[in-house]
C-alpha cells in the first residue's frame, strides 16, 4: 500500500513532515485507516463536503461522471492499485455483454429470468433494476424476448457495456465494494 504522504498532495502543510494514516475507507462522518482505527471525520468542510464520506447519491454522480468524462481510470481498493488502464479497453475487457433492465415490479419481478443459466451468466440485482451479463452466445433479443414471454412490463431495457461500479464490484467483491457501515456501528 502506498503511504499517503507519497501519493496525496495537501496544500495545508509541508510534505515531508507529512506523517498522517492511510485512510481507506469512509462512510457518513466516519473513516477508517489501514489498521482499522476509525475516526469521526472533524474537518468541518476543510476537505470533505457536508455530506460526508460516500453519500449514495454522491457517489453515484460521480461514478456517472467518471464514465463520461475520463479516458483513463485507475481503480483502487482499500488502498491498493485494483487496475487501471484506458476506460474503453477496460470496459471492453470486463463483460460486453451487458444488459440493463428495469420493469414493473423490481427486480424481484424477473427473478425466473435472472436464474436462467441459458441466458444470464451473472445478475447483480438492485431495487428497482438489475445489470446482467449474458452467457457466450446468448444475445439481448432473446433475453428480450424471454421478458416479454413473461408479461413483463419494461421500463428501461440497455444493452451495453458494463458499468464502472459493475468493473468494480466483479474486481474486488460486492463486500469489499460496499461501506463497513453495520460493522462501523457495532464499534462507535
Amino acid at each position: 500500500m502506498i503511504p499517503e504522504r507519497l501519493s496525496v498532495m495537501h496544500s495545508w502543510c509541508i510534505q515531508a513532515d507529512w506523517n498522517a494514516p492511510t485512510i481507506v475507507g469512509g462512510e457518513g462522518a466516519w473513516f477508517w485507516d489501514a489498521d482499522g482505527h476509525r475516526y469521526l471525520d472533524m474537518s468541518s468542510l476543510a476537505e470533505c463536503m457536508s455530506l460526508g464520506h460516500q453519500h449514495p447519491a454522491l457517489v453515484r454522480a460521480i461514478r456517472e461522471q467518471a464514465e463520461k468524462l475520463c479516458d483513463s481510470v485507475c481503480i483502487i481498493a482499500k488502498g491498493s492499485k485494483v487496475l487501471d488502464g484506458r476506460l474503453a479497453e477496460i470496459k471492453r475487457e470486463h463483460g460486453g455483454r451487458t444488459v440493463t433492465i428495469a420493469v414493473d415490479g423490481g427486480v424481484d419481478a424477473l427473478h425466473a429470468i435472472l436464474e436462467d443459466g441459458s441466458l444470464v451468466a451473472k445478475a447483480d440485482r438492485y431495487p428497482q433494476y438489475a445489470e446482467v451479463e449474458l452467457v457466450a452466445g446468448a444475445s439481448p433479443q432473446t433475453l428480450l424476448e424471454a421478458i416479454v414471454r413473461q408479461r413483463l412490463q419494461v421500463r428501461r431495457f440497455e444493452a451495453g457495456e458494463a458499468s464502472l461500479h459493475k468493473i468494480f464490484v466483479d474486481l474486488v467483491g460486492k463486500d469489499a465494494a460496499t461501506p463497513r457501515a453495520e460493522e462501523d456501528r457495532h464499534h462507535a
